[in-house]
């Protein structure tokens, strides 16, 4: 049976939600996803609250063109300019967003992949934080900034633009006139929570029955 690949069906997943308009458009892509997956032999498995649940494309800001130009315009770091863009594309508290290290960021900084021990938090299974295309580029900036500061890569990428509690995102927020979406931790948005499985075809499972159904007839013998 063919292994999946969890990473890439969550980027795949997440780039859906990442640009979205609203919950409307999320819902109708995922599921839309979820069909078309079936068709090709996976199982995808959303949420079963998928309609009231949280994350992105759900409960976070759409970040368009004229929200990215008033980050660049506003925040002249780019530290503080992508803490301020994970903010609205995440939705994530500032704790979890400080605790992101520079490798999870992707090459392409189309997503922010988590796996094993991230601050204080240990994820079993990896989960991703799809980035919308528009401020891709504020991301690749801080990543070249702490590159430039020879910060290792297992070290923090956005912690010096959220500051003790949070103040430098909530000053960075006030001064873009952005505002701020609704917080969850990453174990509650829907993303975390979806699994796929391969779907055994049905010539498979014919074989296997009739298998069954011949070592019943003719026990093999010892």
């Amino acid at each position: 049976m063919p292994v999946i690949d969890q990473v890439a069906l969550l980027r795949f997943l997440g780039a859906l939600a990442a640009d979205s308009p609203s919950r409307g458009h999320t819902m109708a892509r995922l599921r839309g996803a979820q069909t078309g997956l079936r068709m090709h032999g996976v199982r995808l498995h959303l949420p079963p609250n998928l309609a009231f649940g949280v994350g992105p494309g759900l409960t976070t800001v759409p970040i368009t063109e004229q929200i990215a130009d008033r980050i660049r315009s506003m925040i002249p770091s780019p530290t503080h300019a992508a803490a301020l863009a994970a903010l609205l594309c995440a939705g994530s508290p500032g704790p979890h967003l400080a605790s992101i290290p520079v490798s999870a960021l992707t090459i392409d900084a189309d997503a922010i992949v988590l796996s094993g021990v991230v601050g204080r938090r240990h994820f079993r299974h990896p989960t991703v934080h799809p980035i919308p295309i528009s401020v891709r580029p504020l991301f690749k900036a801080a990543r070249a900034i702490a590159q430039l500061r020879g910060t290792d890569a297992n070290q923090h990428l956005l912690s010096g633009g959220i500051g003790t509690t949070g103040r430098h995102l909530r000053n960075s927020a006030h001064q873009c006139e952005v505002t701020i979406p609704p917080l969850h931790p990453w174990s509650d948005c829907w993303i975390s929570r979806v699994e796929a499985r391969p779907m055994m075809r049905e010539s498979a499972i014919r074989g296997i029955v009739g298998v069954s159904e011949a070592s019943a007839v003719n026990p093999p013998r010892r």
